[in-house]
């Protein structure tokens, strides 16, 4: 019984302690970064297919990675659209990022090309105000800047997410 008592304590301090050291290594610290994001999703939210009309909404879901590749956490957004005009649609959004030691809230008021399609984002640079937060973050505050990766490509892959933030409490 004694022996089984030292394998079981040995086994958690090898997986425990190797559990503890990847969360540590996937936590977010509160300080400026620059990352990156790729989307899992973008969902069209309206009454047509094109042409979004006022009230439309879209789900955006994006996977945040460090530039090493290593996965952070997720960024979930959803947009209103607030208006048109030849430039495109004028949009509201709020987002959340989650990550495992907190989760950092973001808003915008941007323009989108087209918000209506499901396979593009924004074509240029949006530049969110972080609006708080929970866990490590709970007091975030600062911006938020995502956009199209630098290399114009247009693939909704390695797309620009630098956090220029403090929390103090």
């Amino acid at each position: 019984m004694a022996s089984l008592r030292i394998i079981a304590t040995i086994a958690f301090a090898v997986f425990g302690g190797a559990a503890m050291t990847a969360q540590a290594a996937d936590s977010l610290e509160c300080t400026d970064q620059d990352l990156l994001m790729t989307n899992e999703s973008i969902t069209f939210l309206g009454d047509v297919a094109e042409g979004a009309r006022v009230g439309d909404r879209r789900v955006l879901n994006w996977r945040i990675h460090a530039p090493d590749g290593s996965d952070l956490g997720n960024f979930h957004v959803v947009t209103t659209v607030l208006g048109a005009d030849e430039g495109g649609h004028t949009i509201t959004a709020v987002g959340s990022a989650d990550f495992l030691n907190g989760e950092i809230h973001a808003a915008v008021t941007a323009l989108l090309p087209n918000a209506s399609d499901e396979d593009q984002s924004s074509s240029a640079p949006v530049d969110w105000a972080i609006t708080g937060g929970t866990g490590d973050f709970a007091h975030a505050a600062g911006t938020l800047l995502t956009g199209p990766p630098a290399d114009d490509n247009l693939s909704l892959n390695d797309w620009v997410f630098e956090l220029r933030m403090r929390c103090d409490g």
